[in-house]
């Protein structure tokens, strides 16, 4: 039997929410909005596609906010942030992706970013080469917290959704592994889970490297 292991990157292997709420408080001070509610809506944002991120800020602030002109901005900042500081792995991600190559799980990469700046990263990064095949927000018509990212990333490694972890960090990520009817293991960054959300989880680990063990007895 085939097995799955499937990744989420911003804030699960690479350690960027914080950079990003850094750009968008930048561009907030930039076009001068009002830095709370920029940062309250980014926050909701964390795991949604570009697409979904633009409605929720077009309605949410109104008036000639245009979500495409300031949104460049903010890529902007963490694009120079990355090139100036390198970019940042969160703990544990090598020896969990190791730990899962030598158990033959077959991995994917399933991301709300775009699929072309999500590969540049994790290529950057040195984590690309891990997995067979990425799966970026463009890619798929519903962004998580829909289900349809996850499914298509257990279609391109041919395991069935049942047999796959999910790696995820955000609330609209593990609602979206848990709509796939896959194993959602949640590793908090930013935000803590849920009353509902604790409900969906199947396990919760600080660090990815804690899930080792669950890897080792499960395979």
């Amino acid at each position: 039997m085939n097995k799955g292991a499937i990744f989420d990157m911003d804030g699960l292997m690479i350690d960027s929410e914080k950079i990003v709420l850094m750009g968008y408080e930048f561009a907030a001070k930039k076009f001068g909005y009002d830095d709370d509610k920029v940062l309250e809506l980014a926050r909701f944002s964390i795991g949604r596609t570009v697409n979904d991120t633009r409605k929720i800020f077009n309605e949410a602030i109104g008036g000639n906010f245009d979500y495409d002109t300031f949104k460049p901005n903010v890529s902007k900042f963490v694009k120079d942030y990355f090139e100036k500081n390198g970019i940042p792995i969160k703990k544990g991600l090598f020896e969990l992706l190791n730990a899962l190559k030598r158990k033959s799980y077959r991995l994917c990469v399933a991301t709300s970013t775009r699929k072309e700046t999500a590969g540049e990263q994790l290529k950057k990064a040195g984590i690309l080469q891990y997995f067979e095949d990425l799966v970026g927000g463009d890619d798929i018509s519903r962004g998580k917290p829909f289900p349809d990212i996850f499914i298509e990333a257990s279609r391109r490694i041919d395991v069935k959704p049942e047999d796959c972890f999910v790696f995820e960090d955000s609330i609209n990520g593990i609602k979206a592994a848990y709509a796939a009817h896959t194993k959602p293991i949640m590793i908090p960054d930013l935000i803590e889970p849920t009353d509902e959300i604790t409900s969906m989880i199947y396990k919760r680990f600080s660090s990815l490297d804690e899930a080792i063990p669950l890897i080792e007895d499960e395979a």
